[in-house]
């Protein structure tokens, strides 16, 4: 009878292992750095135990002289685990401006030092213009920020959903301009002076919803090509 112990990828429990496992090397790392012999120090160790997140390792140091040193003596006490610790990017190692890499979800220029929200992933179809609470739902969870970076931008879509559960809307219910102009809430300064303006040239009670199939100047007034505009 044949035991195995091949640790299996893809499943719920592997980023954990994966976690235990590096812990308990680091453990070892750390009583065998007390020992004059090991290439590695006991501050090295220490640094890469507070620095992963499942197979990423983020950290800073001090200068560049230490991050060399850094360098070398991280991927030794890796090399001991059987783990290859490789793909090395730092702050300013290339002139591109434009050169980035994905550090935990988001966008990490080097060369400008500057972490940024991969706004590609956050384009809305402008054929389904119209925002529902499942759109606002996928929308706040594509933006994958374990650290917490983005939070303050984060945090404003999960406080509308917030909102929308509490007014029982429904998923596909559509969230129509009409909501903002009749509430008396502190919006963002982009919706607070157009609703100002609506609000000081019209009356409130006034403003009703119309389709856009029914509205003749619905297509004009987005700019269309006159072509489409004649065809409605």
């Amino acid at each position: 009878m044949k035991l195995h112990r091949r640790v299996v990828f893809g499943v719920n429990c592997s980023p954990f292992l994966l976690g235990v496992t590096l812990q308990y090397h680091f453990f070892c790392c750390l009583e065998r750095s007390k020992q004059q012999s090991i290439l590695y120090s006991e501050q090295t160790v220490k640094k890469l135990m507070k620095s992963f997140y499942v197979d990423n390792c983020v950290t800073s140091v001090e200068n560049e002289e230490y991050l060399v040193e850094f360098i070398e003596e991280a991927k030794l006490a890796m090399m001991e685990g059987k783990f290859n610790l490789r793909g090395w990017e730092f702050s300013g190692n290339t002139k591109d401006e434009e050169f980035n890499v994905s550090v935990l979800g988001l966008k990490w220029y080097t060369n400008k030092d500057e972490m940024v929200i991969n706004y590609e992933l956050l384009k809305l179809d402008t054929e389904e213009c119209c925002v529902t609470k499942r759109k606002n739902l996928s929308m706040a969870q594509k933006v994958f920020d374990p650290i917490g970076f983005t939070c303050p931008t984060t945090l404003i879509p999960k406080l509308i959903l917030q909102k929308l559960w509490k007014e029982k809307m429904t998923w596909d219910e559509v969230i129509e301009v009409l909501t903002w102009i009749q509430r008396n809430d502190q919006w963002s300064t982009f919706v607070f002076n157009r609703v100002k303006e609506i609000c000081n040239l019209t009356f409130i009670e006034n403003w009703n919803h119309i389709s856009g199939i029914k509205n003749p100047a619905d297509l004009p007034s987005r700019g269309c090509s006159p072509k489409p505009s004649r065809l409605s």
